[in-house]
C-alpha cells in the first residue's frame, strides 16, 4: 500500500492506493473457474434440438418452421410471402 498527498486548490488530500486492485479481476475469474468445476454442469445450447424440431417447409420458398408453429402463423406466410394459400404452401400440414 502507499500513500499520495495531493493539493488541489489549497485543499489538501490523501490517497490510498493498492496494488492488490489490479489484481482482483484475476481473482475473480479464478473464483468463476473454480465455481464452475464444483457445479460440474454447463449450460448448454439448444441449437440442435432447435434444428431437429424445424420440419414444417415451405414448398415455395424452402423455408422451415418449428413443429409448434400454428396455422395463423403459416398462412400469414404463405398470403404475405407468395399470396398462396395455407394449403398450396403447405400441404401436408394437418391442424
Amino acid at each position: 500500500m502507499g500513500n499520495v498527498s495531493r493539493s488541489l486548490c489549497g485543499v489538501n488530500t490523501t490517497y490510498v492506493y493498492s496494488t492488490d486492485l489490479f489484481s482482483q479481476g484475476a481473482k475473480a475469474q479464478q473464483k468463476r473457474e473454480r465455481n464452475a468445476a464444483k457445479a460440474g454442469a454447463t449450460a448448454k445450447s439448444q441449437t440442435k434440438s432447435n434444428q431437429a424440431a424445424m420440419n414444417i417447409v415451405c414448398q415455395t420458398c424452402k423455408q422451415a418452421f418449428m413443429l409448434t408453429t400454428r396455422a395463423p402463423a403459416l398462412e400469414e406466410h404463405a398470403q404475405s410471402r407468395h399470396s398462396k394459400t395455407l394449403a398450396e404452401c403447405f400441404p401436408t400440414y394437418v391442424k
